[in-house]
């Protein structure tokens, strides 16, 4: 059956003895529909003995949602290389409006309808989708665990995503596809041309993909909530480019806590999974290593700390060596953004005319304070004395946590045990299953 692969068409052939649980499974009213596109390959089924044969379904699919997710991924991992940037994309190297450079044009589009993003940002952000969220067998890994979807009954599910960092959407993007919805995509205005740009893609490599960009009204959102579902979907468009809008079944949103509140008064007659801002931080033994340490710096300055998984308060043993975090800090040699070094330039100098002590590390400024750092350019840190005390400050501010940056030693054993716990140098590479706010996104869109 390899050889067929390239035509886009897949035969399954159930023969007498097939239980008829398998044959449920693969029988779909809608497949024979499509019988007639296979029709010019039945030479091949000839070759096949008919007294065998009692069942013969011709499944005509281009692809599995597997498949088109790995593909993309792999043009992710390829997304901006060779020429599309005209220069070099090192160090603060960013693209804003009057910049041009050469490239494929989808791309230069994509990167030129957004504001301002850092390129550096960009090109980490789409390696690190294509690497631990769209490779063959992380899907799978993931997907095995809803053996009840996709969802028999399709609902159109709108998206709005934020646009802190390049494609903070896209995992919102991939439950709605993977649970068998019809996906509405309101991206941010930040990364607008990225999201319209995945999207182009997604229906270049699966046409039939049910997935498109908002028709706005002035505020910026589809306008009602009641009313049938919509026909699929023919109403997704081509190239990312809004058409008008099928009204949404429920709303999935990510931003800030005014934005959650607004969008649950808007959408209060619907089923909604809304998240507001929330942060991050990280809980030292002592005990890390160099690496360690030089993982966590990339934690806190990794897109200019504006991620709501970018570390922004540590916690330390009561007599740390805050020196030796400083000079890792100090060392980092990943992309700085731009907005990471104006608040770095803003709050050292605000911290020089209050007088507030701090320790200036030259990528950041150290601030002890037991909270989380609002401030672009800080890191907050704060001592504790035993690891249950920290166990017990997280469980207090579960509610505003994203996730926990720790290694996982024994003197750390309640603090690694915590259910958003990740590894040093990690935070910044969620897998599908690391749902924002601990909150399985598969199983809303199941309910549905």
């Amino acid at each position: 059956m390899d050889e067929w692969t390239p035509i886009g068409a897949t035969a399954v052939v159930i023969k007498k003895e097939c239980p008829a649980p398998v044959r449920e499974r693969f029988y779909r009213p809608q497949i024979y529909a499509e019988f007639a596109l296979l029709q010019n390959y039945c030479q091949f089924f000839a070759r096949l003995a008919p007294d065998e044969l009692s069942w013969l379904i011709f499944v005509a699919v281009k692809r599995t949602l597997t498949d088109t997710l790995v593909e993309l991924g792999g043009r992710l991992k390829n997304f901006g290389d060779g020429d599309s940037f005209g220069g070099s994309c090192g160090g603060m190297s960013s693209f804003g409006e009057g910049d041009s450079f050469r490239g494929e044009g989808s791309f230069v589009d994509a990167v030129a309808d957004s504001r301002g993003v850092d390129i550096a940002d960009v090109r980490r952000a789409a390696r690190a989708l294509a690497a631990d969220m769209l490779s063959r067998q992380t899907l799978s890994s993931w997907l095995d665990r809803y053996p009840a979807l996709p969802v028999a009954v399709p609902r159109d599910v709108l998206v709005v995503m934020a646009g802190n960092i390049p494609f903070v959407g896209m995992h919102d993007l991939l439950c709605v596809l993977a649970a068998g919805h019809r996906a509405i995509v309101k991206p941010s205005s930040k990364d607008a041309g990225l999201m319209a740009w995945v999207v182009e893609q997604l229906r270049d490599i699966s046409p039939e993909i049910p997935v498109s960009i908002s028709a706005e009204d002035s505020s910026g959102l589809p306008t009602s909530t009641s009313g049938e579902d919509s026909p699929a979907p023919g109403a997704a468009t081509g190239g990312g480019s809004p058409a008008s809008s099928p009204l949404p079944r429920a709303v999935i949103a990510m931003g800030s806590d005014d934005a959650a509140r607004a969008l649950g008064g808007r959408y209060a007659d619907i089923p909604t999974l809304l998240r507001g801002h929330r942060s991050s931080p990280a809980v030292l033994s002592g005990g890390e290593s160099d690496d360690e340490l030089s993982a966590l710096a990339d934690d806190v300055l990794s897109y200019s700390g504006l991620g709501c998984r970018n570390v922004s308060l540590v916690l330390l043993p009561r007599g740390y060596d805050l020196d030796r975090l400083g000079r890792a800090l100090s060392r980092y040699r990943g992309p700085v953004g731009r907005a990471w070094r104006n608040g770095f330039v803003q709050a050292r100098a605000l911290l020089g005319m209050t007088g507030t002590p701090h320790l200036d590390c030259g990528t950041c400024l150290l601030v002890e304070r037991g909270d989380f750092s609002s401030a672009t350019g800080v890191l907050n840190y704060m001592f504790y004395d035993t690891s249950s005390e920290v166990a017990d400050w997280l469980a207090e501010r579960d509610g505003e946590i994203q996730c926990v940056a720790c290694a996982a030693t024994d003197e750390l054993a309640h603090v690694a045990a915590h259910p958003r716990a990740v590894a040093i140098g990690r935070t910044q590479r969620p897998g599908p299953g690391d749902y924002p706010d601990g909150r399985d996104t598969m199983i809303f869109l199941t309910d549905l």
